[in-house]
């Protein structure tokens, strides 16, 4: 398989939009407020999914589910804090509460194929709540954990800091997602 910027499976598409904050996507989405049950602290979200400062985003996509034909976005995936020097760049990605894992997967590995495709970066950082591990893609590796780092509501979390490498995949990656695609 050719490695290229796919956008869409079966089961999910990525379409480009423009800059939207934590709190754009809540209102968007129709999400609770953050003090709501399931619902993470903007501060969070922010953290982990929708950079505060427009400058740092590289691309950034409405999920849309079903594919072309799904209807209404479930969230945002966003590429941010781009380095090409030092050859790294940050994956994220905030779902609305019930979306299903399938959809997610999915999510997670166009957009980690769209970071490899569209800049030579040797990795891709993604910060996950500890244990969360939602990142299941092929050769994603946990970097280190960071105590206490995270504020969501009056509790404090710590942040796992997960890369996958292009090595990884390059050799594992592209297979899987070739599989969804057809190729």
């Amino acid at each position: 398989m050719t490695l290229f910027p796919a956008l869409a499976t079966a089961r999910v598409e990525l379409e480009p939009t423009s800059f939207r904050s934590a709190l754009d996507l809540q209102e968007e989405l129709g999400l609770a407020p953050a003090d709501a049950a399931g619902m993470p602290d903007l501060d969070l979200v922010t953290e982990l999914a929708c950079p505060a400062e427009p400058g740092r985003i590289a691309l950034q996509y409405d999920v849309r589910p079903g594919g072309a034909d799904g209807g209404d976005p479930v969230g945002v995936a966003t590429l941010w804090d781009l380095d090409p020097h030092a050859g790294h760049v940050r994956a994220g990605l905030q779902l609305a509460p019930g979306v299903a894992d399938a959809v997610a997967h999915e999510t997670r590995l166009l957009l980690l194929n769209v970071a490899f495709a569209t800049w030579r970066v040797a990795k891709v950082y993604v910060h996950e709540v500890h244990g969360a591990w939602a990142w299941d893609a092929p050769g994603a590796r946990l970097e280190g954990t960071l105590r206490d780092y995270l504020h969501d509501g009056s509790r404090t979390l710590d942040m796992d800091v997960v890369a996958v490498y292009r090595s990884d995949w390059d050799r594992e990656g592209r297979e899987v997602l070739g599989a969804l695609l057809g190729d």
